[in-house]
């Protein structure tokens, strides 16, 4: 009878260490889960050759545009790195990763393109024009 209730007690500390165990990992994967911000965010490569046979009023014209799209992205993902960061009940919740609302893919494509389209204009020999 005594080595029953010994093994009782020794699964009931099992059982207990491993919900806490899964509670600490499941803390620790909700904190890493967070969204980044757009700065901590690495680019895609892109190669400058994608765009070899824009002319430079097209490279012009698709830097603006990719520049536009990534400014406004890059706050959208700063919008959800802050709202990660919210706390419920002590701990912050990665909402923008449960509802995949994060722009993090779309942020380093951007950037990405940014570059290799600011490499192929100077490969070109484009001239930025003033104003």
């Amino acid at each position: 009878m005594l080595t029953s209730t010994r093994a009782t007690l020794a699964l009931a500390r099992a059982s207990s260490l491993a919900r806490s165990l899964a509670r600490s990992l499941a803390c620790a994967l909700s904190l890493s889960a967070c969204a980044s911000l757009h700065g901590e965010i690495a680019p895609d490569p892109v190669p400058p050759s994608a765009y070899t046979p824009a002319t430079c009023r097209e490279l012009t014209l698709m830097h603006a545009r990719t520049m536009r799209t990534l400014v406004f992205s890059s706050i959208a993902q700063d919008h959800q790195y802050a709202e990660d960061r919210t706390r419920v009940f002590g701990a912050p919740v990665p909402m923008a990763l449960i509802f995949e609302e994060s722009r993090a893919a779309e942020v380093a494509r951007l950037k990405g393109e940014a570059i290799a389209l600011a490499a192929q204009f100077e490969h070109m020999g484009c001239v930025a024009r003033e104003g």
